[in-house]
């Protein structure tokens, strides 16, 4: 079978027949027809230099006859659902759409739609209305959204942010957004998408008032109404009224949701790469990131020594610069009278001296067994740590990215280490602690009681 080639200069773009411009077709780029293709197929239609612009007569035709029937059965549909149903009341399906977006699941889950990363909140209740007092109530409504709507526009142009029609009322917005675009409405404002008549209102008002929404008792302020409830509600209210209490720490909670999403914080985790027991998945992240993340790791230039800390980094450069802790930095261990220059290096020394002594530290994968927790720790990230940094020189890997810097000097030249007593340089830490301490056995001893 022979495949007709197309001339995409003289086609129409809907249907790939021949035509051109003097056969009455129309343009991509008349504004109407646009409109009502996005309206009929809900998709973009790209631009490009080679794609056809043209639309035979036949297609537009078709395209007006489905856009019409499309626009009387919305009319149609909006039509049958404001007929007031036996037994039931009538329903303003404006307010409808605005609360459900809201609405948080009974008991477990909480759905957010709102663009501020801001937890909503909406109670359940069950209002019995008679059919006389649902009329006037709904008439209320249209009259509230009527004035909402021209407060809005005092401030704003009810206008798509993607096609820039206008409308009149944020309801028919956000009806255009959604047949149009297929996506929520919204008016953006301060880098933010503001999806619901309400939270727009309280955007203006923090406009207009900056201490709108400040919490009377703690001064914190908030950026709407929703979020000073809950803050209220989790901060400033009794125990008393809040029944559901954690079976694990003092902390109660209004809603049972709340309890199951705190509940989270109580379940206990071990560290993969260290064994280290953490109170909860947020935690083992925190440490996983902070204590065996490659990012962020500080190497002095002078011995090669790691850090995880920039606090520990300075105080060991202090060491280098000849710069000794103030007295009342230093501390004492009560148990063995040892000294310590920083409370750290001392809570350290009694962990793994004194508290874990006695215990005996086994290794999970080759059951060595090592002094104490931070031994262990060390064992096993230098010697099961996976071979992660790779030499671009050699290919050769290393465990450690300290071991790599000193393989790669030797590919380079690059001088890392060198001794302060003779001057002889070295690329190895280790090799310079050698030589220090055969060569120079007093300066040896004298630096290192300095840096006890």
């Amino acid at each position: 079978m022979e495949l007709e080639v197309l001339d995409l200069s003289v086609c129409c773009r809907l249907c790939l027949r021949s035509c051109t411009a003097a056969d009455d077709s129309s343009s991509l780029d008349e504004p109407n027809l646009a409109d009502r293709l996005k309206y009929v197929f809900r998709r973009a239609f790209c631009e490009s230099e080679w794609i056809p612009r043209l639309i035979c007569q036949k297609c537009n035709s078709l395209v007006k006859d489905f856009h019409r029937f499309a626009q009387l059965v919305h009319r149609n549909q909006d039509y049958l659902e404001s007929l007031e149903l036996p037994g039931k009341t009538e329903v303003d399906f404006d307010q409808i759409e605005e609360s459900e977006s809201a609405r948080i699941e009974d008991g477990d889950g909480a759905v957010d739609n709102s663009n501020e990363g801001e937890v909503e909140h909406a109670e359940e209740a069950n209002v019995t209305i008679d059919q006389e007092e649902s009329e006037s109530e709904e008439d209320v409504g249209k009259t509230k959204s009527q004035k909402e709507d021209a407060r809005i526009k005092q401030y704003y142009k009810i206008q798509c942010d993607i096609c820039f029609a206008e409308y009149e009322a944020f309801t028919e917005l956000s009806t255009h957004f959604r047949d149009v675009h297929g996506i929520s409405g919204y008016i953006k404002c301060c880098d933010k998408k503001l999806y619901r008549r309400c939270r727009l209102l309280e955007h203006i008002s923090k406009h207009l008032d900056p201490e709108t929404f400040r919490c009377k008792l703690c001064n914190k302020n908030y950026a709407c109404k929703t979020s000073l409830e809950l803050h209220n509600m989790h901060k400033h209210l009794p125990q008393d009224q809040k029944p559901f209490q954690c079976p694990k720490c003092p902390r109660s909670f209004v809603k049972k949701y709340q309890l199951k999403a705190h509940s989270v914080r109580h379940v206990a985790v071990e560290c993969p790469d260290c064994g280290k027991i953490m109170s909860s998945r947020l935690s083992l992240r925190d440490h996983l990131l902070k204590m065996h993340g490659e990012s962020g790791r500080f190497i002095c230039d002078t011995c090669g020594a790691e850090f995880r800390t920039k606090v520990a980094f300075d105080r060991h450069l202090q060491k280098h610069r000849g710069v000794s802790s103030r007295d009342t930095d230093r501390a004492q261990c009560e148990q063995c009278q040892k000294w310590f220059s920083t409370t750290v290096g001392l809570r350290q020394h009694i962990k793994t001296q004194h508290t874990e002594s006695g215990e005996q530290f086994v290794c999970s994968i080759c059951g060595k067994v090592a002094p104490n927790s931070a031994a262990l720790r060390q064992h096993k990230s230098v010697t099961h740590a996976e071979q992660k940094h790779e030499c671009e020189y050699c290919g050769k890997r290393f465990r450690r990215a300290i071991s790599l810097k000193e393989h790669r000097a030797t590919h380079t030249g690059e001088v890392l280490y060198s001794c302060k007593t003779c001057s002889m340089t070295f690329n190895s830490n280790a090799n310079m602690y050698k030589h220090q301490k055969k060569v120079h056995p007093e300066e040896w001893v004298k630096n290192k009681g300095a840096k006890g």
